[in-house]
């Protein structure tokens, strides 16, 4: 079984541990983030650049490094957890 959270980060700060954001595709498809809401505005991403990172099997990172203008970069981050049971 597989479980995610989407966290909303601004270099080592977590800004948000529950983020909002709306995708491109929506859904659990995690193409790439359209908008994000930070501190209660929806802010538009005009550019991204993604990577994933993988600490082990058991979890795993997709991280967006998303500008939103006026210099300014918030990175959304998609935790994934595998819990299997055997």
């Amino acid at each position: 079984m597989k479980s995610s959270r989407v966290q909303l980060r601004r270099g080592n700060e977590i800004l948000d541990r529950d983020a909002a954001v709306e995708w491109y595709s929506g859904g659990e498809l995690y193409t790439h983030p359209k908008r994000i809401r930070i501190d209660g505005t929806w802010e538009e991403v005009f550019h991204y650049d993604k990577k994933i990172r993988e600490n082990n099997q058991q979890h795993r990172e997709i991280a967006f490094s998303c500008h939103i203008g006026d210099n300014r970069v918030y990175e959304v981050v998609i935790m994934c957890i595998n819990n299997q049971t055997t």
